[in-house]
């Protein structure tokens, strides 16, 4: 964890000094993207993309990369079977239909 949080540092820096490259620093925090990097096991991408489903309250989401389990608060749709077992053995609820009875 310490070698990433130097790394994005760097970046940090080297971002200074390039407009386009800071655009794509302000769509997490330093601090927010090793928090969850520390919580989950996303890559930086994912956890790009975890932030965006945070901040714009995303409920649901279409994938079959079974990091996605490790975010809180979302309901994973896939056909992958992978997935499928690895949530149910996690204890997730993988009848999908549960996740529209209460609306």
């Amino acid at each position: 964890m310490e070698d990433i949080e130097i790394s994005l540092n760097q970046i940090t820096r080297i971002g200074e000094s390039d407009e386009a490259f800071v655009e794509v620093l302000n769509y997490i925090k330093k601090d927010d993207f090793i928090k969850t990097l520390q919580e989950t096991t996303l890559d930086g991408t994912d956890i790009l993309m975890a932030n965006f489903i945070k901040q714009n309250g995303v409920q649901n989401i279409i994938t079959n990369d079974r990091d996605y389990l490790t975010i809180r608060g979302v309901n994973i749709f896939t056909f992958d079977l992978r997935v499928i077992n690895t949530a149910q053995c996690q204890g997730y609820n993988t009848d999908f239909r549960s996740c529209f009875e209460s609306r």
